[in-house]
């Protein structure tokens, strides 16, 4: 009994350790992917170390970076809020919220920025980097108020800008409306150009054809009327010829 025991744990043990040598095999190729700055096939190995082993912090971690390095700033967010619940450890939450704030900072949301770089500092407060990252959005949100709210004597000129740019608008539009306009008329002239070329030459050659007609028509003419005036002239001879004949013999009467 004790020895089919012991069988089973072993069995678990190279069972689980088989299943880790994978997720680590996984993560490894996503490192290397993600050094080479490959983000898709990153992502695409650290979510294969997840389907593995869901509780895998690193692939978890390094699946927010790569999401963070391709751009894909409200997948990284998604990633990295879900880790800042899931984590103990004061050095890895620092990591966690500091790219957190990251992430929201390239979102432009300040406020939320703010907030995760003084949670990293309140796990990690001698951090450089994310001191440096919370001035620099501190910095931001003090700039924000001036481009959004202008003081009141201000808001005239504003209105008076906005006017003037509106109406540039739509002078710049109804100058473009014209330019296409006379674009579209000159394209129309050139077609209509184009055609009147075309039926011109139509009817020259309809014109050409009926004079060659014409002119092989008369041509005909005259040589029938020729060869009707050289039968003439020919009947002519003929009893001019046999008149002659008649007058030379003549026939004597039979008394």
């Amino acid at each position: 009994m004790y020895k089919k025991f012991f069988t089973g744990i072993l069995i678990l043990f190279f069972y689980f350790s088989a299943f880790s040598q994978m997720e680590r095999s996984y993560i490894r190729e996503g490192n290397d992917f993600f050094e080479k700055k490959n983000y898709s096939r990153a992502i695409n190995s650290y979510e294969k170390a997840l389907e593995i082993n869901s509780n895998s912090f690193e692939a978890e971690f390094n699946l927010g970076n790569s999401y963070y390095k391709k751009g894909n700033y409200e997948k990284a967010i998604e990633y990295f809020s879900f880790l800042s619940n899931t984590q103990r450890s004061k050095e890895k939450l620092a990591n966690i919220f500091h790219n957190l704030g990251n992430s929201y900072l390239k979102n432009q949301k300040l406020d939320e920025a703010i907030k995760s770089y003084k949670n990293a500092l309140k796990n990690m407060p001698e951090r450089m980097d994310t001191k440096f990252n919370l001035a620099m959005a501190n910095n931001l949100k003090k700039k924000q108020p001036e481009c959004e709210n202008p003081n009141p004597d201000s808001d005239k000129k504003n209105d008076d800008d906005k006017g003037e740019d509106q109406k540039d608008k739509k002078n710049q539009k109804d100058e473009q409306d014209k330019k296409n306009e006379d674009e579209k008329n000159k394209e129309k002239k050139k077609k209509e150009k184009k055609d009147d070329e075309k039926n011109d030459k139509k009817d020259d050659k309809k014109e050409q054809q009926k004079q060659e007609k014409q002119e092989i028509s008369k041509k005909d003419a005259q040589n029938i009327l020729k060869a009707i005036q050289h039968k003439e002239k020919e009947t002519k001879d003929k009893l001019k010829k046999d008149k002659k004949k008649l007058q030379k013999f003549k026939i004597d009467k039979d008394w």
